[in-house]
């Protein structure tokens, strides 16, 4: 066969181009529309909401955070000095984001700053740090400049109370190891511990000064530290020496509970406690007698006397140590629940804390754009809605 009469030959016939049928063309668009529905609906009837309700708020209610930028990259966390002192450099370990302490302010995504007046905002974001009461550093009350607070006073961004667990422990001293020192059962106090009131002052405020005077007009007091000329070697070892510990703020504010309290506490001491007068939220119940509910100095002291006198009438003053720590008390602090057969969550270190917030300020201000896309392709699952993608698309407010 030559050549041309190959491509002369005739094609075998094609069969007929076949269009879908209407009815298989419903069916699949059905079966890939169902779970569209069947989310939406399902979405709808989880939220409490009629069918036909803009789906705007729910699926915004539904949909996971914007994924911070500390999920890929670090915080980084600059500390400025604290009376000189600067923390090392290091990476702490937190659960929820990556957190890094830097010594370099250039670079930081957020700043704490220790006692200034103004923010200096070099920083995206910056906190005000303090522990003194407003009585020494009066604009404590109103910084200037600041995203956030970190101070003593429970109404603070980042409420930083004196007591530690890691330090102080569960406070309750030698009753947790078997027994309080010189209650009723060993035979009396005397012998055990020294029946007088120890008080330690190396910042000689007067009204402290004053107060320990006065005291030791009706009771002993005794006297150790820099503002009296007494070299002090191991204070847990005076505090532990006492009955009694005479714990005097250096002012007298809302919330300003120092460790002073916390460590007469700890050393099995019964602390007198002057300054705050809100420091039953901050203790115990019945842990620490108030010079507040005294008339005078003289009646305090003559109630110290008599729980010399009486011993049973003294151990009730410590009966909380032969008890589990409230659980207010074991929430507030963070302290584990060593009685029971659990213990609580760890409770995140400060650093982790800041870090935390500024990752969740930041992600929205700084890497939304970013998550976008994986947003809306989320929210697709649920059925395109155009209020939805306009509001991610449009939205540059961050």
């Amino acid at each position: 066969m030559s050549l041309a009469e190959a491509s002369h030959r005739p094609r075998p016939p094609q069969p007929p181009h076949r269009r879908p049928a209407p009815f298989l063309a419903a069916a699949v668009a059905l079966l890939l529309a169902a779970p569209l529905l069947a989310a939406r609906h399902a979405l709808l009837r989880h939220a409490s909401l009629p069918i036909g309700t803009d789906l705007v708020p729910a699926v915004s209610s539904t949909l996971p955070l914007i994924p911070p930028h500390s999920w890929h990259a670090p915080v980084l966390l600059y500390i400025g000095p604290v009376w000189g002192h600067r923390p090392r450099p290091r990476n702490e370990p937190c659960p929820r984001v990556r957190c890094r302490l830097t010594p370099r302010e250039e670079g930081a995504h957020v700043g704490i700053y220790h006692l200034r007046v103004r923010s200096p905002r070099r920083l995206p974001l910056s906190v005000f740090r303090a522990m003194e009461p407003p009585a020494y550093y009066p604009y404590v009350r109103h910084p200037v400049g600041y995203d956030a607070t970190m101070t003593y006073a429970a109404s603070a961004t980042f409420w930083t109370p004196y007591y530690s667990y890691a330090r102080h422990g569960d406070l309750r001293g030698d009753a947790s190891r078997g027994g309080l020192r010189g209650d009723a059962s060993r035979g009396g106090l005397r012998g055990a511990r020294a029946p007088a009131a120890a008080f330690v002052a190396s910042n000689c405020v007067a009204w402290r000064l004053r107060l320990a005077a006065r005291l030791a007009r009706s009771f002993n007091v005794s006297r150790a530290g820099a503002c009296f000329g007494a070299r002090l070697r191991d204070k847990g070892e005076l505090l532990r020496a006492h009955l009694f510990v005479l714990v005097a703020e250096n002012s007298v504010a809302e919330d300003y509970v120092t460790e002073k309290v916390y460590d007469a506490l700890s050393s099995g001491a019964l602390p007198i406690y002057a300054g705050a007068p809100n420091v039953a939220e901050f203790v115990p119940n019945r842990s620490v007698i108030e010079w507040r509910h005294f008339r005078s100095a003289r009646q305090l002291g003559e109630y110290l006397t008599y729980l010399v006198a009486n011993p049973a009438e003294y151990a009730t003053w410590h009966e909380w140590r032969r008890k589990p720590l409230p659980s207010w008390f074991r929430r507030r602090f963070g302290v584990p629940d060593l009685n029971g057969t659990a213990a609580q969550e760890k409770v995140e270190s400060l650093p982790c804390r800041v870090c935390a917030w500024a990752a969740e300020r930041l992600g929205e201000a700084y890497f939304l754009q970013r998550y976008k896309l994986a947003l809306i392709e989320r929210a697709r699952t649920f059925g395109p809605d155009e209020l939805f993608f306009n509001r991610f698309f449009n939205d540059t407010s961050g």
